[in-house]
C-alpha cells in the first residue's frame, strides 16, 4: 500500500521502541523518514533499515529539551530532506519517583522533554505547515495522562495530560488550515521499559488481557497521518486494549 507515498515524516525518539515501529510502518506506506534521536548510532541503523524499504531516510541528532535549537533544526532539515508533511512527537522520558519523593529538578526535566519540547517543536513545524496549507502532527500521550497513575510518576502523568490538551489547542488554532493534530495514548505496550519495570497485565484492568505491541501503536499513527483521517483532529486515540474504556 502507499498511504503515505512521497510524504516526509519527522519522528522524534525514533531510533528504537515505539518511535522506530512508527518510522518503519510509515516507510512501508511510502513515507520518507527523518529519524531524530539522541542516540546517533541507533538512529543511523534505523535509517539504514528504512532505506532498505525503498524510501529516503536520514538520521538526525535532536535533543528535544533544547528548544532554542528547533527553528534552526527544522530549517536545516527541510533544506536537505524536504518539506515536513508529518511530525510525530514521540520522544519522552519517565521515572517511577514517588509523589512524596519528587524533586523540582526531576520534575523540570520530565516536563522539558515531554511537554515543553513537544510544544516548541510542533510550533516550529506548524508555522511552516500553515504556509503550505497541509500537514499532520501526531503527539504521543499515555493512559497515565488520561486517568493518572500511581507508579508511573506524577510528573509523567501530568506531562502527558498536558500533551493531550496541547493537541486540542493546536487543532483548534489549525481550524480549516489543512493541518490536523491528534494524540495517540498507548496503554500497556510490550517494550524494553515495561520489561525493565517488571510490568504485569491485570485482566480486571486490561479487558483484552495482553500487552499491546509497538506495531499496533504504529498502525494508529499511519492512519492518522493518512488521508483516511482527513476529518479527524483534536482527538486522543487510546491504544490500550480497553484499559481506559468509559
Amino acid at each position: 500500500m502507499d498511504l503515505l507515498k512521497n510524504r516526509n515524516a519527522l519522528i522524534t525518539g525514533s531510533a528504537k521502541g515505539i518511535g522506530k515501529s512508527i518510522a518503519l510502518a510509515m516507510a512501508r506506506e511510502g513515507a520518507n523518514v527523518a529519524v531524530a534521536d539522541l542516540d546517533t548510532e541507533e538512529a543511523a541503523a534505523t535509517a539504514e533499515e528504512i532505506r532498505s524499504l525503498g524510501v529516503k531516510s536520514t538520521p538526525v541528532k535532536l535533543d528535544v529539551s533544547q528548544v532554542e535549537t528547533f527553528e534552526a533544526f527544522v530549517a536545516e532539515l527541510e533544506k536537505g530532506f524536504g518539506e515536513i508533511d508529518i511530525l510525530v512527537n514521540n520522544a519522552g522520558v519517565t521515572s517511577t519517583t514517588g509523589l512524596l519523593d519528587m524533586k523540582p529538578d526531576e520534575w523540570d526535566f520530565v516536563m522539558s522533554v515531554n511537554i515543553k519540547g513537544s510544544f516548541f517543536l510542533s510550533q516550529a513545524v506548524y508555522k511552516r505547515m500553515l504556509g503550505r496549507k497541509r500537514g499532520r502532527i501526531i503527539n504521543l500521550g499515555s493512559i497515565s495522562g488520561e486517568r493518572g497513575a500511581k507508579y508511573a510518576g506524577a510528573h509523567y502523568s501530568i506531562s502527558k495530560a498536558g500533551v493531550i490538551v496541547m493537541t486540542k489547542v493546536f487543532a483548534k488554532n489549525a481550524a480549516d488550515s489543512g493541518i490536523t493534530v491528534n494524540t495517540i495514548s498507548p496503554g500497556m505496550i510490550e517494550t524494553g521499559m515495561t520489561a525493565r519495570l517488571g510490568s504485569r497485565i491485570d485482566p480486571e484492568d486490561v479487558p483484552m488481557n495482553r500487552f499491546g505491541t509497538t506495531e499496533e501503536v504504529a498502525q494508529a499513527a499511519v492512519f492518522l497521518a493518512s488521508d483516511m483521517a482527513s476529518y479527524i483532529t483534536g482527538q486522543n486515540i487510546s491504544v490500550n486494549g480497553g484499559q481506559s474504556m468509559r
